[in-house]
């Protein structure tokens, strides 16, 4: 072998190396974020119990299943061990009007009121039917309980403060935690499954925390208020369906990493949502508050109750998306967002927009996929002759007459490097075959 020809493979060699480098770099290892971890709710003897009513500090007594404490902090009221099947009752455990401190922990609750009667009181307000209700509490820890199979809610806290809900297993209720008015909550190392609507829904309430939960039908907001909206501290530590839950405020920039579960922008703006494939959930998919000039595009969401909201959002684009057999596929009460080359595919409802917004990219580019649309293409431009009615002002001059090409949705950034390295390779093995011929031809 002469100088030239080792001088050539000593090059391959070394483009080789730094190939092979440069993709041990790149490729990152699997997510190995810690999920929270299934509650345990250890095996005991519970004792059975009726349905606890407790009106004020006065009723924490034995009769009402209370073990132990005398309602201070370093030590508390304690009902613990207790079996409550709340049938025909409109909750297992009900406590309301205390600022005393109190725990309830390692109980087994279901079975609570067959419907999900909505209750008016003149002395309380109101309370949802639940598995354990707290109203006008302070100061409480519920940890360490089975509830399920309740026909409201398996929690409910309304207008209380200071409250902890920790290491619970909250399945197969019509809806898993619901708080209402409330302040200072922390929902922690909880397991949700099997819930009917959402597994927490949070209303009117400000300072909430969520950490190392798993969700499998996701959780809501009712909020009205941009206050609200951003006061909560939802890190990814908490799961959705095996993948993280991404809740961004206050930020200027980014993109969404595309391994998330659920995505909530509150007070954002100049963000990148794509390359999303997110797995169904009861509730919503990507939700916008409050949030401007954002890009959703290249996503493919199928099976929510809403696939994305944009709430008190303006002047954010959304293309390139399938969204397909959801209840609803947008929902948006905002002006001035631009929509095109979407694909609204069996959604029972296919948008609800409260706003005036664009819905297409003009002629010919054309509008969004509309699988009701009953219009005809008399020149075969692709582009319905008629426009499709969105909603009142809203209006998509261009309709499509097939899905947009969903080729355009690019595969995962991870896909797109490991394709680019194997043609490089392929290119590398080429080029050495190619240098070897031509030696040979040489000779």
């Amino acid at each position: 072998m002469n100088y030239h020809t080792k001088k050539l493979y000593v090059r391959i060699a070394r483009a080789m190396a730094v190939l092979l480098v440069v993709s041990c770099i790149r490729f990152p290892i699997d997510h190995l974020e810690a999920q929270a971890a299934e509650p345990s709710i250890p095996i005991r003897s519970y004792t059975p119990h009726a349905p606890i009513w407790i009106n004020s500090s006065a009723d924490f007594t034995s009769t009402n299943g209370v073990y132990s404490g005398n309602g201070n902090p370093d030590n508390p009221w304690v009902i613990e061990n207790l079996f409550i099947n709340s049938t025909g009752y409109e909750y297992g455990i009900y406590i309301r009007f205390t600022s005393d401190h109190f725990i309830i922990r390692n109980c087994y609750l279901s079975n609570n009121y067959t419907g999900t009667q909505f209750m008016i009181s003149p002395s309380d307000g109101y309370y949802w039917t639940a598995g354990i209700s707290l109203t006008h509490v302070s100061n409480a820890t519920i940890q360490n309980n089975l509830i399920e199979r309740n026909h409201g809610n398996g929690i409910y806290i309304g207008v209380a403060n200071n409250i902890r809900i920790e290491n619970n297993s909250i399945k197969n209720n019509l809806m898993g935690i619901y708080v209402s008015v409330s302040t200072g909550i922390m929902i922690a190392d909880n397991n949700f499954s099997g819930n009917q609507s959402e597994d927490v829904l949070i209303g009117q309430s400000k300072n909430i925390t969520f950490k190392r939960n798993i969700f499998t039908s996701g959780f809501n907001f009712e909020m009205g208020r941009l206050d609200e909206f951003t006061d909560f501290n939802i890190d990814s530590s908490n799961i959705i369906n095996g993948k993280p839950i991404y809740y961004l405020k206050n930020q200027i920039g980014g993109v969404v990493p595309n391994d998330a579960g659920q995505v909530i922008l509150a007070n954002c703006s100049e963000f990148i949502i794509e390359n999303l494939n997110l797995n169904p959930t009861k509730t919503r998919g990507i939700i916008l508050g409050f949030s401007n000039n954002n890009t959703i595009r290249n996503n493919i969401l199928s099976g929510f109750n809403t696939a994305i909201s944009i709430l008190g959002s303006s002047s954010n684009f959304i293309y390139n998306n399938t969204i397909k057999d959801c209840y609803f596929g947008i929902i948006i009460a905002g002006s001035n967002n631009t929509l095109y080359h979407n694909s609204f595919i069996n959604n029972t409802n296919q948008i609800s927009c409260a706003g005036t917004n664009v819905w297409d990219n003009g002629y010919p580019s054309g509008g969004n996929y509309w699988s009701d649309y009953a219009g005809n293409d008399s020149n075969n431009d692709g582009i319905g002759d008629t426009p499709y009615n969105v909603s009142y002002q809203n209006v998509d001059r261009y309709p499509l007459m097939k899905p947009y090409n969903e080729s355009n949705v690019q595969p995962p950034s991870n896909q797109i490097y490991i394709w680019a390295t194997i043609i490089a390779i392929i290119v590398i093995v080429s080029i050495i075959g190619l240098a070897y011929w031509r030696m040979r031809r040489r000779k």
